[in-house]
């Protein structure tokens, strides 16, 4: 019996072999893919709860008493924020640090700074206020007793 090779159906083993070997590599372009994308998730998760950690900061000696507020630190949620204030011509300049654990090892840390005025004065001067966070805001025009 001859068989007839031109009206044969399927595949050559070479042809199964190749198509197997494009296929492999495919998925495992894409599987860097999804680890890549998954460690840019965390990174992002891990970004966005040290920005809320310092807001919580910030907001926190907003409502408190302008004379307390000061330096300090603690952790929350294997976050460590730590935060020194600095007067300036009545003006205080609060700077908060978050660091934590990166997930390759390291610290990975962000910053932030905000400023709280005081209370007691009711306008300032801010002629010639160059630099978004100045070392003297200027001078107190208007002052308010209590």
């Amino acid at each position: 019996m001859k068989r007839n090779r031109g009206s044969a159906a399927g595949f050559t083993l070479i042809e199964v072999m190749m198509a197997s070997a494009v296929v492999a590599v495919a998925m495992m372009s894409v599987m860097g893919l999804v680890a890549w994308l998954s460690r840019a998730s965390s990174w992002s998760t891990h970004m966005l709860q040290a920005g809320t950690a310092a807001v919580s900061v910030i907001e926190d000696l907003n409502e408190a008493d302008y004379s307390t507020v000061g330096s300090g630190s603690d952790v929350v949620d294997g976050f460590t924020r730590v935060w020194t204030s600095t007067v300036s011509n009545r003006v205080k300049f609060v700077d908060v640090t978050v660091t934590w654990d990166g997930l390759e090892g390291g610290d990975k840390r962000m910053d932030f700074r905000s400023i709280l005025s005081d209370p007691t004065v009711s306008k300032l001067n801010l002629s010639g206020f160059g630099d978004i966070f100045p070392s003297s805001l200027g001078e107190v025009v208007e002052e308010t007793t209590e």
